[in-house]
């Protein structure tokens, strides 16, 4: 039953690093829309960078900020400047779905990490008695 757990661990372990970089990527391909076709709203926005991606023009601590800051707030929303593009808005769907699927990951990962640990170590209770 441990090897069980302990296999599912590192699958969902997987999993999650997997949506957490499919999470970033398309979080870079809308910054680099914005950074394109609506070079304004990306300056005001803070001059963010993306995770895999550094755009002309932004500072290392200053895009690592406003990154953050924009991962917050279109958590919510879609902007106004991205409405009228239906690829752009494609992507705002997809941007949620892979926050959901990370975060659905890691919260699978801890509650198996803990089963795992728990198996364990009352395994190792009941075979040394």
């Amino acid at each position: 039953m441990t090897a069980l757990l302990w296999t599912l661990c590192v699958a969902l372990f997987l999993f999650f690093i997997v949506s957490l970089c499919r999470l970033f990527l398309t979080f870079d391909s809308i910054l680099k829309r914005c950074f394109r076709d609506h070079p304004e709203e990306w300056g005001r926005d803070g001059k963010a960078t993306g995770f895999f991606w550094y755009p002309d023009g932004s500072g290392w601590l200053d895009g690592v900020l406003a990154r953050g800051e924009l991962l917050k707030s279109w958590r919510a929303t879609v902007p106004s400047w991205a409405e009228g593009d239906q690829d752009l808005v494609a992507l705002f769907g997809k941007l949620a779905a892979r926050r959901r699927a990370s975060n659905l990951a890691i919260g699978l990962y801890l509650v198996v990490l803990a089963l795992a640990f728990c198996a364990t170590y009352l395994r190792g209770i009941l075979t040394s008695t």
